[in-house]
């Protein structure tokens, strides 16, 4: 025995004692000594309290979640379907924007041509193997379209809108049509001229190697012209109005026989980026001469 009141066991227990002594005196000097049992036992109840609810609001809040899961996806299925329908509507404001702006220019072209008849055409596809030689439209027939129809765009040239020359219709359907443009070496040539030098007669032509590269060549030219220069259409043939923008001198070389010289041209229009295009379908002197600008393909 006198080892177990020496031994460490025996420390603790004393210690544990007093101190329960001392929380006891401290307790009925306040609450009196009724009070004693019930806070003893709150030191041992409030804290297992706590961890119980800790616990239960856990599980609840981690089951709310799922028990509430039909409705969260219900709400975020309509916030799609707003942010889908505000696209959307985003979109097709920034078309009716631009047709509307294509359109304006469609008129300044109008204005200054009033002997053009024309239709507007939207691009439908494309030949991925000949991506700048031909493209389809949504016109045929049935609007008036036809055959060697020249097909234009507009530009912006020192502020002014112009015309420009994409091609001709090659094919036509009922409600659609084929359009070659001036890249293709199939087209065999669109008269043209330099503006600076408007006597010089030349003939815009389609080049393989360069079409990849998206541009064609004016050729026949008896004297160089200068880089930068404008190049338009001659109208000689009656095939393509007079005037239309063909694009500018890019480099000038000599013919490989040296007797004559050719243009390289950077076209005004990129034809890859071609959303909407405008069809003449008549114009004053249309049909004079049909051999001249253009080798008419098989049909």
């Amino acid at each position: 025995m006198e080892k177990f009141f020496k031994s460490l066991r025996f420390k603790i227990l004393v210690t544990i004692i007093a101190v329960l002594f001392g929380f006891m005196l401290y307790t009925a000097s306040t609450d009196g000594i009724a009070s004693i049992p019930e806070n003893l036992l709150s030191y041992v109840t409030v804290p297992a309290q706590k961890v119980t609810a800790f616990i239960s609001n856990s599980i609840s809040n981690f089951f709310g979640k799922y028990i509430n899961i039909d409705e969260t996806l219900k709400e975020n299925e309509q916030l799609r379907q707003e942010r889908d329908q505000y696209r959307q509507n985003l979109v097709d404001y920034e078309d009716i924007v631009r047709e509307n702006e294509e359109l304006k220019k469609y008129l300044e072209i109008k204005e200054k041509n009033p002997d053009y008849q024309f239709v507007s055409a939207m691009v439908i596809s494309r030949d991925p193997d000949n991506k700048y030689e031909t493209f389809k439209i949504d016109m045929g027939s049935m609007d008036g379209i036809k055959k060697y129809d020249p097909v234009i765009t507009t530009v912006e040239n020192n502020g002014e809108t112009l015309g420009s020359l994409v091609g001709i219709v090659e094919s036509v359907g009922p409600r659609s049509a084929s359009v070659r443009t001036i890249l293709s070496p199939q087209l065999d040539g669109v008269g043209a001229y330099d503006v600076q030098i408007p006597e010089q007669l030349g003939l815009v032509v389609g080049d393989i190697a360069l079409a990849e590269s998206g541009l064609c060549r004016l050729e026949y030219l008896t004297e160089p012209v200068r880089m930068g220069d404008l190049i338009v259409t001659s109208g000689s043939s009656g095939i393509f109005p007079k005037g239309i923008v063909i694009g500018h001198v890019r480099a000038v070389k000599l013919q490989s026989y040296g007797q004559s010289y050719y243009a390289e041209i950077t076209p005004a229009t990129d034809f890859l980026k071609l959303q909407n295009v405008m069809v003449i379908k008549d114009f004053y002197g249309k049909g004079i001469d049909q051999s001249d600008d253009v080798t008419k393909t098989e049909e």
